[in-house]
């Protein structure tokens, strides 16, 4: 639903993997556009810091979670 109704804007505001979706803009056109299909209460925003897929993601830095690098090294 969401491939659909975000059609060309892929990896411009938002990213998905299976089931999960990350949505992300500096341009409030955007989210007048989005409200239309979707319910804005149930989503958080201005958020500086989030834990998507297992990675920690700021405005600065992508970092993933110590305990998946322990994972990796053994």
């Amino acid at each position: 639903y969401i491939n659909y109704i975000l059609v060309g804007l892929i990896n411009i505001i938002y990213i998905v993997y299976l089931d999960n979706i990350l949505i992300y803009f500096e341009n409030l056109e955007y989210l007048i556009y989005i409200q239309l299909f979707i319910n804005l209460v149930k989503y958080e925003f201005n958020i500086k810091k989030i834990k998507f897929l297992e990675f920690i993601i700021s405005l600065d830095n992508i970092e993933i979670k110590a305990s998946r690098v322990i994972i990796i090294r053994k």
